[in-house]
């Protein structure tokens, strides 16, 4: 709560449109406040309200807060930033520095799209396309973890199947390779 009052101050000192997101929009409506099982706090906002956050947050809250991007290392692998508390711990799956990984809220861009609606449909479907890709190298380079805490037989022949599929597309060179091209693709 304190990060999302502390992220609210910055957004409304400099003209941040900001929304709630995900689960923190269907708490505030259905539980009047957090889902009891939730575990962060989703905001959205507009591509440049979204760059322009993570430079504030960096210049005015970085004695309290850390933001994890493509930007901010190599091992960082999420189309999307975190805004990590400094001094606390939470550990999720996904996570490849497990010794950076504090309480976070996850901030996700709202990009524009085509006023043309058969452009549009193209861009959304190329878009899948590539978060699907970046999705199955994501699973490849943590199928060990993964298929550790699955205890569902199918589930396990998915995260397989997307791990294959992410064994071929994998690049050793540049681990984040298909994590950029979605996000220079969104940013068209």
């Amino acid at each position: 709560l304190q990060i999302i009052k502390d992220v609210a101050q910055v957004c409304e000192k400099h003209g941040i449109c900001y929304m709630a997101d995900g689960g923190t929009a269907l708490g505030s409506v259905r539980h009047k406040g957090f889902i009891p099982w939730d575990d962060d706090v989703d905001i959205l906002m507009p591509r440049a309200d979204y760059e322009k956050l993570a430079a504030c947050v960096e210049k005015e809250l970085s004695h309290k807060y850390w933001v994890q991007s493509l930007a901010s290392g190599e091992k960082y692998d999420l189309n999307f930033l975190k805004l990590r508390k400094k001094g606390t711990l939470f550990v999720e799956i996904y996570d490849n520095e497990p010794e950076n990984a504090g309480i976070c809220i996850d901030v996700f861009p709202l990009d524009d799209t085509y006023d043309n609606p058969v452009a549009s449909k193209l861009y959304g479907v190329v878009s899948e396309g590539l978060f699907l890709m970046a999705s199955c190298v994501r699973m490849h380079q943590k199928k060990e973890r993964l298929l550790q805490y699955t205890e569902s037989p199918s589930l396990a022949r998915s995260i397989r199947l997307k791990c294959a599929i992410g064994r071929l597309l994998n690049s050793r060179r540049n681990p984040q390779l298909w994590y950029r091209r979605c996000e220079r693709w969104s940013k068209k």
